[in-house]
This record gives structure tokens, C-alpha cells and sequence, in this order.
């Protein structure tokens, strides 16, 4: 009996042991790797920051990968822990766009077989960046004009009254710059004007736009305006002295009082250079200084072809989006978006070069006019031989009426009178509720009308589509029987151009690659014309397949686009 229980004694010994020896205790067997994570770390949106686990592997680091839950995450110093026991791991995160919190998550597996593993997560607070407010400048209306001077993007400008670049003196304004207009009509209404022998040299940047807006709006709130507030400050006005239809030669430019000296424009310098405008939106201009009188979000008086004009919007304005007082100023990527009358007005015998041109306005909205009023002289002047004829290729207008079918007898698409001339050329034009109107307003031969018939006027290689009622190009002359024989014989057609879509926050003008937009086009100039060089492309309208509005423009913060 003594030897059984002994036995038993023996055995029960045994079976303690083996069931306390499981792996981690197994003193053949190295203990699991450990982890401690950082704590409190806290890191901007976009920013990167560095966090230190510490590892503890007795059995050799064999693998460590890092995992975040959003953001990126990366190991910086892996090659020196591999195969130790301890250290630190060094891991570079990069937060996120968006605020809130997040994981980072450590593996550690050791190089005995079978591995052992430890997991272990830190969190990091990722924060929204400080709102630095920018200090404010106000620049106050004086005799003496702004001086020569750079405004810079560390600031934002506030015009209180009409701001004068003088004759002799250049405004440079930095890329990224906000510029502000005082609220008000008449006498205590805002604008830039850069007068006849002043320069503005204002290069903003498809990334840092140079923005020209009411003083009330923050532009780093879509939400705070509404999409088509107008009317709350003036507009950018640009005079110079190259050639104008009028009588003096030189006049006062609309939209500021009459009796200011600074105002004039006109002259006999067809290159005169007014400086450079790229990569600015103009938003919620268009404020009345009169009876019937609003500033124009862009408006050029006498401008020469020295002057660089290209990649402009003029959004939200409660007159038109852009309006040429004669010269021979050429321009590129225009966009006339939600204004309130014309999308583009000339006038006074302009004479430019002009490719990709815009316009979208507020859909149903009777407010919004003509996609082109273009007028060849002054009133007084329609005998002269100096007359609007500039050219444009490339422009796609999208009118009003965004339901086809839209009832005929308003607004039409392109109004012409007072011996305007010119060349539309491989363009889209649609959704207006009625099609050309030439009038025959202006001196006998002179006309507009006449125009057409000496070929000082031609439209060709345009599709027309959804002009009111309208099945047939025919109608879209408007009774005008030589208009019709001319549209036919030039190539224009009507039929759906197969834009992406035409509808408000869902907007998309580039058209289908095997739509009729890819085909039936107009020659290009091969050579420069008045200085400017055409872009050879392979599609009509403004747009092949990029959308050059997207990341700089007020239309797309407002999130009109698809």
C-alpha cells in the first residue's frame, strides 16, 4: 500500500509538471515580445509626426509592420532592430485630411519557431490646422492712386471706394491674394481700375487663384454666400489706349463716374500693354452706380494686345460677365458663370483673338440675358471703317432654358447689332430660348447685316442644339433667310453635342469623344494672329477632356461641376 501511494505520489508530481510547462514557460522557449506605445500624440490634418514604440523581444525581433487607420504610417529605422532583443521603433505618420481620431497599429513577430507575435495600438489625435486670420488692409480711394506696389498673400486687401492704379504705376498682386470690395452703390460703391498707362501684373496660380470678392465673403466657407449672391461690390476695370469706335477716340468707360480724368480710355496703340491677368476669379460683383448702370465683373476699355489676359471667371455678377470698349486685347479661358446679364458683351470695335470661352448661366432665371450681345460702333460713330471683328474659337454658351423644348421669344444666344463683325468658329452653343438675332441697325453697307453678306461676318463649324422649340438650323436664324443660306454653307450644324450633363451640381460641359463635337471642325490659324497663338485641337466648345475650371474657380467650391 505504502508503494502505491508513493507511486501515485510520484506520478501526480509529474503531471503538475508538464501541465505548468506551456510555451511561454518553457525555459527552452524565449518569453513573448512586448510592446508599450506612445501616448498623447497629437498631429495637424496633412501633417506628418513621428511615434516611438518600444519593443522588448527575447526571442529577436524577426518581423515588426506598422498599419494606420487612416493617414499613412512607416517604419524609419526597421533595419537596425532586426535580429535584436530591444529598441525603439521610430514610425512617420502623416495625418489624414479630416480631424479625428486614429489608430496606429504595431506587429511584432520574433524569429524563434514557431513565432511568437505582440500587437499593441496607439491612438493619435489628428486636429484641424489653427484658423489664422490674415491681417486686413484697407486701401482708400486716392488722387494718388495705389502707387507701384506688391500686394501680397499674407493679407487680405479691402477697397474702400474706386481704387486707382494711375498712369505710371504698377500694382503687382501675389498668387493666393484675396481682395476684398466695400458694399455700397453709387458714390460709396467699391472697384479696382487700373487706369489708361497703368499696369496690373496679377499671375495667381491654378492651386493659389488670386480671388476678387464682396467684403462679407469668406472664401474658405462655400457655405456663407449664397451660390448666386450678386451685386455686392463692383468689379475689376481695365483701360488702355489701343484703337476704339468713337468719335473722340478716347471716351469715359462705363461704370464710374463720368467726370473722373482716370476713367479715359481709347487711343492709337493697338500693342499698349495694360500688364498680365491669369489664373482670377471675380465673384458677387456688379454693384449699381446708377440708374441702370452695374460695373461689369471684368471690363476692358482701349485694352492692347501687349495685355495677357487668360484662365479668368467672373462669377455672380449682377451685369455681364465680361464686356470689351474696343481694343485689340486677346484672351484664353474665359468663364462667365451665374451672372446676371450678358455672359459676354462687346462693343466700341473691339478687334481681339480669343480662344475657350464659357458661359453657364442660372438656369430658368430671367435675369440672365444673352450668351453675346456684340455691338460693332459707338452710336454715334457707326460710319466709321474701325468696327468690332474679333474672332473666337472654341466657346460652348449655355443658355437659361436647361429644359429642351423651352418656350421660344426670349433672350436670344447671340444678338448682333450696329455693324458688329467677327468669326465664331468650332462652337457650342445651347439651352437658349431663341437663336441669332442680326439686326440692321447702322450705316447704309455697314450693318450687321451687311456684314454677313462682305464676309465681315462668319459663323462656322458651330453646333446649335435645344435654342427654343427649334428642330432645324434654319430656325435658329430667326427668319433672317441669308443667315440661314449662311449657316448651312458654313458648316454648323444642329444636333445634340453630347455634352456630360448641363444640370445645376451636376454640371459637366465636356462633351462625348464620339459625339459630333470630335468632328467637322474649322482650320486653325497656323501662324500667330494679332500676337496670339491658337491651340490646335481636335474637338469643338471650350473643353476636350479635362475641365480647366476644376481647383481654382468659384464654380467649383460651390460645387456646380459633376
Amino acid at each position: 500500500m505504502k508503494r502505491f501511494s508513493y507511486l501515485f505520489l510520484i506520478m501526480a508530481t509529474l503531471t503538475v509538471g508538464f501541465s505548468a510547462c506551456d510555451k511561454d514557460d518553457d525555459p527552452t522557449v524565449a518569453a513573448r515580445p512586448t510592446i508599450t506605445v506612445p501616448t498623447g500624440t497629437t498631429v495637424q490634418v496633412g501633417n506628418e509626426t513621428t511615434l516611438a514604440f518600444s519593443v522588448n523581444a527575447p526571442g529577436n525581433v524577426k518581423t515588426i509592420t506598422v498599419q494606420a487607420s487612416a493617414g499613412t504610417a512607416s517604419i524609419t529605422n526597421l533595419n537596425d532592430l532586426t535580429g535584436k532583443t530591444s529598441g525603439t521603433v521610430n514610425v512617420a505618420y502623416t495625418a489624414p485630411a479630416t480631424a479625428g481620431s486614429q489608430t496606429i497599429t504595431l506587429t511584432v513577430n520574433d524569429a524563434q519557431s514557431p513565432s511568437l507575435t505582440a500587437t499593441e495600438a496607439a491612438t493619435v489625435s489628428v486636429t484641424e490646422a489653427p484658423v489664422v486670420e490674415k491681417p486686413i488692409v484697407e486701401v482708400l480711394n486716392s488722387a494718388n492712386g495705389t502707387g507701384t506696389v506688391t500686394w501680397t498673400a499674407d493679407n487680405i486687401y479691402i477697397l474702400r471706394g474706386f481704387v486707382y492704379v494711375n498712369d505710371g504705376q504698377t500694382l503687382t498682386i501675389e498668387a493666393g491674394t484675396v481682395v476684398k470690395g466695400q458694399p455700397g452703390q453709387g458714390a460709396g460703391a467699391s472697384a479696382l481700375i487700373i487706369a489708361r498707362g497703368g499696369k496690373i501684373m496679377a499671375v495667381g496660380t491654378e492651386e493659389n487663384p488670386i480671388i476678387f470678392t464682396a467684403e462679407d465673403d469668406d472664401t474658405e466657407d462655400p457655405d456663407d454666400l449664397a451660390v448666386n449672391a450678386r451685386g455686392l461690390w463692383g468689379g475689376l476695370i481695365v483701360l488702355g489706349k489701343a484703337p476704339i469706335n468713337h468719335v473722340a477716340t478716347q471716351t469715359i468707360i462705363e461704370g464710374i463716374p463720368e467726370t473722373e480724368a482716370r476713367g479715359i480710355y481709347g487711343g492709337n496703340v493697338a500693342d499698349d500693354n495694360s500688364g498680365k491677368l491669369k489664373y482670377i476669379s471675380i465673384r458677387h460683383g456688379g454693384t449699381l452706380i446708377g440708374a441702370a448702370n452695374e460695373i461689369n465683373g471684368l471690363t476692358m476699355g482701349g485694352v492692347g494686345s501687349g495685355t495677357e489676359i487668360s484662365y479668368i471667371e467672373v462669377y455672380g455678377n449682377d451685369d455681364d460677365g465680361f464686356e470689351w470698349f474696343g481694343g485689340t486685347v486677346n484672351t484664353s479661358y474665359l468663364a462667365s458663370i451665374y451672372n446676371q446679364d450678358d455672359a459676354f458683351d462687346w462693343d466700341f470695335g473691339y478687334r481681339g483673338q480669343n480662344q475657350f470661352w464659357f458661359a453657364y448661366q442660372v438656369p430658368d432665371f430671367a435675369g440672365s440675358d444673352r450668351g453675346m450681345e456684340l455691338d460693332g460702333a459707338h452710336s454715334d460713330n457707326l460710319g466709321s471703317d474701325v468696327f468690332s471683328q474679333p474672332t473666337v474659337f472654341n466657346m460652348t454658351l449655355i443658355g437659361t432654358a436647361t429644359q429642351l423644348g423651352a418656350t421660344p421669344g426670349g433672350a436670344p444666344a447671340i444678338f448682333m447689332t450696329e455693324g458688329n463683325g467677327g468669326f465664331i468658329r468650332n462652337s457650342i452653343i445651347t439651352q437658349f430660348r431663341s437663336g441669332i438675332n442680326l439686326t440692321d441697325v447702322g450705316a447704309p453697307g455697314k450693318n450687321t447685316r451687311d456684314r454677313l453678306e462682305n464676309g465681315e461676318l462668319v459663323f462656322s463649324n458651330n453646333i446649335f442644339w435645344s435654342i427654343g422649340a427649334y428642330t432645324t438650323l434654319d430656325q435658329v436664324a430667326e427668319g433672317l433667310a441669308p443667315l440661314a443660306t449662311h449657316l448651312t454653307a458654313n458648316a454648323n450644324t444642329y444636333e445634340n453635342p453630347a455634352l456630360g450633363g448641363i444640370a445645376v451640381n451636376a454640371l459637366n460641359p465636356i462633351p462625348a469623344t464620339t459625339g459630333p463635337a470630335y468632328s467637322g471642325l474649322a482650320a486653325y490659324p497656323a501662324a500667330p494672329v494679332n500676337g496670339f497663338t491658337y491651340e490646335t485641337v481636335t474637338y469643338k466648345g471650350a473643353f476636350g477632356s479635362n475641365n480647366w475650371l476644376i481647383g481654382w474657380t468659384a464654380a467649383d467650391a460651390y460645387g456646380l461641376f459633376e
